[in-house]
This record gives structure tokens, C-alpha cells and sequence, in this order.
């Protein structure tokens, strides 16, 4: 079994969120798209993953895959290796939604998620991709890193995990975006698109236009995340300084997208939206 294309999980959506508008998913909505009857039946999960019963866990109505055939995704993820879940990283996993379900209800209620991986290769951090809806993949790095990834924490925390995995619900929700409203123009000459130069995971590198775009939609929602966290009490004070210095360059980050974006002249010409 192979990972659906484009078409299906766009025949997915069309299927299941006509009812949906353009307003990145107000909760009524989105519970509706995602909601009880997805979850229970493991329908979304089983057709994505073909896992069989006992291969998948469940935890505060998510699930935890143990196990993941390499051909499902391999060819997306060709330089990593599942691992199973392992005790450390679910009691964290389990205090990180608490948490969220304390401090950040709404979010909570309209996470774009329904399952967990975990892989050995501590390269990535975090990562989602249209070809596995509602599911995310993580290393142990994300109980240590936050966007844009510049500093490691010493200690797990689970704020940071939380982060992550809010940080991922909004990929989700920003491909879903994608596929449903047809933002990228098809005439777009791709192998010419605009890239910008940015500061990531203590780096200059350079993200093209389509990451630009989904970068700054997921960071500008976790700068509102971060800005509330600063203001409860939860943050010890090694998190809170690294939270302050993260928040700093997401906003250093954003300011500098949203200003190349609306100048782009190639992105002013090719964008199917307005």
C-alpha cells in the first residue's frame, strides 16, 4: 500500500469540508472535517497508514503509531526510520496536552492532528506533508527546539513538544488550504519561482516561495501561542528566556516575508488567490 496522492486527499476534503470556508477553519467546521466519527472508526488513519489493529495506540483520543511499513514512507521521508514511542516521550506527550488543554483551549479544539510518529533521526524536528493528513512526525529534538530552531533547550519541556505540535496542526490546516482552494497557480513556471534568504536553525538558507508562504502562516499563529505563554506561569526560566529569544527571530522572520511577499513582482503575477 502507497501513501494517497494530491487527488485523493483533495477528493478527501472536497468530500468532507464543502461546508467549510475560506476562514482557516472555525471550530464547528473543522471538528466536523476531523471530528468523532474519523477518529473512532480509524478510518483517515488506516487507509493513510494500512496499519492493522495493535500497531497504533491511543492517547487523549490521538493515536501513537509503533509501526509504519518503510514503503509507505520512505519515498518522503527517504533518510529516516520509525521508532517506536517510548515511555519517556509519551508521559511528556501526555503533559504537553494538558497543558495545551489548560492554557490554549481553542487551539486544542481545532488541532489538525490525529496521530503521532516518532523517528530515530534527530535531523528533523517536527514535520507534516498533504500526503499524510492530520498526522505528524517528530524526533526527540522536539522536546528541545522551537521555530526557527536556533537554540537548544537542555532539559525536555514539554511547552516546546507542545509547540511543535501546534506548530504542526497549522501545517496541516495551511496544506489543507492549498489543496482545497487551488492557491498555486498551475501556470506558475516552478522551476523559476523566488526564494528568500533566512535565518533557520542558525543558518542563512534559502526557502522558495511556497515555503515562504507556509512558514509565515504557521509562525504568525505561533507568535500569538508564544506571546500568552510569556504571560502565564508555566515557563521555568531557562524556557522563558528561550521562548523570548525564538519569539525574536519569528517576528524578525515574518516582518522580512511579509515585506518581500507583497513586493514580489513574480508572486504579485502567479498567485491564483488575492
Amino acid at each position: 500500500m502507497t501513501a494517497p496522492t494530491r487527488e485523493d486527499i483533495k477528493f478527501f476534503l472536497t468530500k468532507n469540508s464543502k461546508d467549510i470556508p475560506f476562514d482557516f477553519f472555525p471550530n464547528e467546521s473543522f471538528r466536523l472535517l476531523m471530528g468523532e466519527k474519523v477518529l473512532k472508526n480509524n478510518s483517515l488513519t488506516k487507509r493513510i497508514t494500512g496499519l492493522e489493529k495493535g500497531e497504533m495506540r491511543t492517547i487523549d483520543s490521538f493515536f501513537l503509531i509503533d509501526y509504519l511499513e518503510e514503503k509507505i514512507y520512505k519515498n518522503i521521508y527517504s533518510n529516516y526510520k520509525l521508532a517506536p514511542i517510548d515511555k519517556d516521550f509519551e508521559t511528556l506527550l501526555k503533559e504537553a496536552l494538558l497543558l495545551g488543554r489548560t492554557y490554549f483551549p481553542k487551539e486544542m479544539e481545532d488541532l489538525a492532528l490525529s496521530s503521532f510518529c516518532l523517528f530515530k533521526n534527530n535531523e528533523l524536528i517536527s514535520s507534516t506533508t498533504p500526503r499524510f493528513p492530520f498526522q505528524v512526525f517528530f524526533s526527540d529534538k522536539a522536546k528541545n527546539y522551537i521555530a526557527p530552531y536556533n537554540t537548544p533547550l537542555k532539559k525536555d519541556s514539554r511547552y516546546f513538544l507542545l509547540d511543535n505540535i501546534i506548530s504542526a496542526s497549522y501545517s496541516h490546516k495551511f496544506n489543507f488550504l492549498c489543496l482545497k482552494e487551488d492557491i498555486w497557480n498551475n501556470d506558475q513556471n516552478w522551476e523559476q519561482r523566488p526564494s528568500l534568504k533566512v535565518k533557520w536553525k542558525g543558518q542563512s538558507v534559502s526557502f522558495e516561495i511556497e515555503r515562504v508562504l507556509a512558514t509565515t502562516f504557521v509562525l504568525s499563529h505561533l507568535e500569538k501561542i508564544r506571546t500568552k505563554a510569556l504571560k502565564e506561569s508555566f515557563l521555568n526560566r531557562e524556557e522563558e528566556s528561550l521562548v523570548n529569544s525564538e519569539l525574536s527571530e519569528l517576528q524578525n522572520f515574518i516582518k522580512k516575508s511579509v515585506h518581500w511577499l507583497k513586493n514580489e513582482k513574480h508572486w504579485q503575477k502567479n498567485r491564483s488567490w488575492s
